[in-house]
């Protein structure tokens, strides 16, 4: 089975966006509990996962 340029092409962007997206959500993530003075474990707690989940 040939795999062809365009589908490697397609992956890659899939791969790519996927990444800029979970880091762009986590930098947000990051921000909002940072200013609202809550800590990871705080965070883990209110979304019922632990801490290290959390900063995921």
């Amino acid at each position: 089975m040939l795999i062809s340029k365009d589908d490697i092409a397609d992956r890659n962007f899939r791969i790519t966006n996927n990444n800029a997206i979970d880091m762009h959500v986590g930098k947000r993530v990051l921000l909002r509990h940072t200013f609202a003075g809550v800590s990871q474990e705080q965070l883990g707690a209110e979304l019922n996962v632990t801490s290290q989940q959390a900063q995921k």
